[in-house]
């Protein structure tokens, strides 16, 4: 599953860098990190427990790119997505203290807790607002944290 991330070999470069491409007139989010490859989604669920029971979720992964999810970034800094799960955004569990090895997933509603605030770095990565020495990047198998 996709998380945040600091090694280089396990991050994702987008195809959608600020200089070719801007992801706020929305993008598909494809890997130039990884030929042929993208992120892509589960279904969605209704949320389980008191702070999700009626908001839709999705995880995220890194996946063959003709089932590509396309986004675009909003002037709060959150990445929506426009086509597959359109209106579900970008977000990790915890805004106060974000880490390496922490979940991204997909969620309707915005919540106070979250965060939802991302920013496209020049090379083409995506950080967490809050944390933009960290990259989404994926979890190596047996690599946790």
């Amino acid at each position: 599953s996709k998380g945040i991330n600091d090694d280089l070999p396990h991050h994702c470069s987008f195809k959608c860098s600020i200089k070719s491409e801007r992801i706020n007139e929305g993008t598909r989010l494809e890997l130039s990190s990884h030929p042929d490859m993208a992120l892509v989604s589960d279904e969605y669920t209704t949320g389980q427990g008191e702070l999700f029971k009626f908001n839709k979720i999705a995880n995220i992964y890194l996946g063959p790119k003709k089932d590509v999810l396309s986004a675009k970034i909003n002037d709060k800094m959150h990445i929506t997505l426009i086509d597959i799960h359109k209106g579900l955004k970008f977000c990790t569990y915890n805004k106060e203290n974000i880490q390496r090895g922490d979940i991204v997933l997909l969620s309707k509603y915005v919540f106070e807790k979250m965060n939802f605030e991302f920013v496209v770095n020049i090379e083409g990565t995506i950080s967490p607002k809050l944390a933009q020495h960290l990259v989404l990047g994926f979890q190596v198998p047996g690599n946790f944290r």
